[in-house]
C-alpha cells in the first residue's frame, strides 16, 4: 500500500478539469440542443441551480418519445422480479467439484441462484432501480452520465450530468481519467480541511440562496479525481478543494466504484453520442413547425371586426349591441377580419404528421408501430414493434459491457465488503447477461421454433410432428427461448413414464368396465367394476 500512495499522481484536479473542459464542450452543447426539443430539465443551457430557467417546447413528441424509451430500456435491462444476469460455472470444473454427484450440481446451482437473488434485492434495496429512469433518460439525450456505486453499505447511489463531469478514455475505449466537479457547503467540509483553508487565501468561494430559510450558504468548488493506472492496475481516487487534497484512497482496478456510461460508443472519443442526436433534425423541425403552428392558430382565433369608414353604422351601437339585439344599419358596413393561409397551414400540417410518424418510430411508441389502416392485426402490430426493438441491439451491446456487467461487479463488492455474502471466485464463476441483445436473441429464437413448428404441423398433422421429433427437446427450447427456468418445473423421463402408464390404465379400465357391469346384468358402478376386474386377476393368479 506504501508503495501505491508514493506513485500517487501529482496532477492539480482543478487545472487537469479545466485542461480536458474544452473537449466537452460540442458534446455538451449538442446535448443542450437535443434537451430543448424534449425535456430541458434534463441539461439546461445555464446548468443546474435553483435559478436556472427553462425553455418551454412546443410540442411534447420529444418528451415522450423519451420517457417511452426510457421506460422500455428500464424493462429490458432491469426487469424487476427477475436477475437480468446469471452466474456461470464451466461444465467441466462442475464435474470436477461433484464427480458426478447430481445432487452437488443442483446445490451448487441452487447456491448460485440465492446470490443472485440477494443481488437483486441490493438493486431494490440501494435505490439503483429507482435511479435508472434519470441514467436511461441522460443516456438518450446527452448521452453521458456518470454512475457512482459505493462499497460501503447504507450509501446512495449518485448519478452526475454531463455538465459536472470530464473523462478521458485511450483508444480502446478504456477508461483513464475522471475529473468530478461540484459545489459542496462550507459546513459539510472536515474540519481538518477548513483549518487547511483557512491559512491560504479564498478566491473561489460563492454563495447560494437557501430557499427555505434565506440565508446565504458560502458554497466551494470539491474536485473529485479518479485516476486509472492500467499498468498497476490500480484507481487512484482523491477530493480537492481550492488545491488542498483529502480522502485520498487506492483500490484495484476491478473495484472501481465509477461507471462512466454512453449510449453510443464512438471510437476514438472520449464521450458518446445520444440517442436524440440522430433525430436532431426531425424534432428541430417539428419543433419550428409547431411553433408556426400554434402562432397561426392564434392570430386565426383573434376576432376582429372592421367597419368601413364612411359607412351607415354606428360602431358605438354595434359594439355595444348584446346578443340577439336588432340596431340599425348596414351589413356590407361590416366585415369580419380573417387569414388566408387554410392552405398553407395545411402543407405545414401534412408535413408534421410525417416527421411525427418518423419519431414515432424511433423512439418506439405504440402510434409508431401500427399501420394507418380500417384493420391492422395484433400480429402485425407485434412483427413491426419487434423490428424496431431489435434495431437497438448495438446499444444494448454497449450498455451490457459498460453497465450491467460491471453494476454486478461492483454490487458484488458492495455485499461482499459489508460481509453479506462471500467473495466470488472470479477464475471459476463469470457473470452471462440474460436481458438485453440475449433477451432480443431468445425472442428470436422462440418465434422462429413457434413457426417451424405451426408449419410442420399444418404440413403433415400434430400425430407425425410429435412421432419424428423429440418433445423433451423441443420444450427444453422453448424454455430456454422465454427465458424460463425449468429447474422444479419439468419432470423427469421416469416420472413421464409412469404418468403415461397410468393414463393408459385409466382407459383401460374405462373401456373394459362397462363390458362387466353388462355382463354381470347388475348395476355396478365403473369404479366397482374396476375394483371387480383387479380383484379377479389376482384370484385368477391365485387360482
Amino acid at each position: 500500500m506504501a508503495e501505491k500512495e508514493l506513485s500517487f499522481p501529482t496532477i492539480e484536479a482543478k487545472q487537469r478539469y479545466d485542461q480536458l473542459s474544452p473537449i466537452r464542450d460540442h458534446y455538451l452543447n449538442r446535448a443542450r440542443d437535443g434537451a430543448c426539443v424534449t425535456i430541458p430539465a434534463v441539461m439546461p443551457r445555464s446548468g443546474f441551480s435553483s435559478s436556472s430557467k427553462l425553455p418551454t417546447p412546443y410540442q411534447s413528441v420529444g418528451s415522450r418519445g423519451v420517457n417511452s424509451l426510457a421506460s422500455k430500456m428500464l424493462m429490458a435491462l432491469l426487469p424487476p422480479n427477475t436477475p437480468f444476469f446469471k452466474y456461470l460455472i464451466p461444465a467441466q470444473i462442475i464435474e470436477q467439484l461433484s464427480n458426478g454427484d447430481e445432487e452437488a450440481k443442483s446445490k451448487a446451482q441452487a447456491a448460485l441462484a440465492n446470490v443472485e437473488k440477494a443481488i437483486m434485492e441490493e438493486v431494490d434495496a440501494a435505490g439503483i432501480r429507482a435511479k435508472a429512469a434519470d441514467i436511461f433518460q441522460h443516456l438518450i439525450i446527452p448521452g453521458n452520465v456518470l454512475v457512482n456505486v459505493p462499497k460501503k453499505k447504507n450509501s446512495p447511489v449518485r448519478t452526475f450530468h454531463l455538465d459536472q463531469y470530464v473523462v478521458l478514455r485511450n483508444p480502446q475505449g478504456e477508461v483513464l481519467e475522471i475529473i468530478v466537479k461540484e459545489q459542496v457547503s462550507e459546513a459539510s467540509i472536515p474540519q481538518d480541511v477548513k483549518d487547511r483553508l483557512a491559512k491560504q487565501p479564498s478566491d473561489m468561494k460563492s454563495s447560494e440562496v437557501d430557499p427555505h430559510t434565506g440565508s446565504v450558504d458560502p458554497r466551494l468548488d470539491m474536485f473529485t479525481a479518479i485516476i486509472y493506472d492500467r499498468r498497476q492496475k490500480t484507481v487512484f481516487e482523491w477530493q480537492e478543494i481550492e488545491g488542498v487534497r483529502f480522502n485520498q484512497r487506492t483500490m484495484p482496478l476491478d473495484k472501481s466504484e465509477w461507471l462512466p456510461l454512453r449510449w453510443k460508443a464512438i471510437d476514438g472519443e472520449s464521450y458518446g453520442r445520444g440517442f436524440v442526436e440522430d433525430y436532431l433534425g426531425d424534432l428541430l423541425s417539428f419543433e419550428a413547425l409547431s411553433k408556426a403552428i400554434i402562432t397561426a392558430a392564434s392570430a386565426a382565433a383573434k376576432v376582429i371586426f372592421l367597419v368601413r369608414p364612411n359607412g351607415t353604422t354606428n360602431v358605438r351601437v354595434l359594439a355595444e349591441a348584446p346578443s340577439g339585439a336588432i340596431r340599425q344599419g348596414n351589413a356590407e358596413d361590416v366585415q369580419a377580419l380573417h387569414l388566408d393561409k387554410a392552405a398553407d397551414m395545411r402543407v405545414a400540417l401534412e408535413t408534421m404528421g410525417q416527421i411525427e410518424a418518423r419519431l414515432n418510430d424511433a423512439f418506439l411508441m405504440v402510434a409508431g408501430v401500427q399501420r394507418d389502416a380500417e384493420r391492422v392485426t395484433a400480429e402485425e402490430v407485434r412483427l413491426v414493434a419487434t423490428e424496431l426493438e431489435e434495431t437497438l441491439g448495438g446499444t444494448y451491446t454497449v450498455l451490457a459491457d459498460e453497465f450491467q456487467r460491471p453494476l454486478v461487479d461492483m454490487l458484488t463488492n458492495r455485499m461482499t465488503s459489508s460481509g453479506i455474502m462471500p467473495e466470488m471466485p472470479k477464475d471459476l464463476v463469470r457473470v452471462s447477461i440474460v436481458t438485453g441483445l440475449e433477451a432480443l436473441g431468445r425472442g428470436h429464437d422462440f418465434r422462429r421454433l413457434l413457426s417451424y413448428w405451426k408449419a410442420g404441423v399444418e404440413a403433415i398433422g400434430p400425430e407425425a410432428m410429435v412421432i419424428h421429433h423429440n418433445v423433451d427437446e423441443l420444450l427444453r427450447r422453448l424454455a430456454v427461448s422465454t427465458g424460463i427456468d425449468e429447474q422444479g418445473l419439468t419432470r423427469s423421463k421416469d416420472e413421464v413414464q409412469a404418468e403415461r402408464q397410468s393414463l393408459q390404465q385409466q382407459a383401460l379400465t374405462q373401456q373394459v368396465a362397462p363390458d362387466i357391469v353388462k355382463s354381470l346384468g347388475r348395476a355396478v358402478s365403473p369404479d366397482s367394476a374396476a375394483a371387480l376386474l383387479g380383484g379377479g386377476g389376482e384370484q385368477q393368479q391365485n387360482g
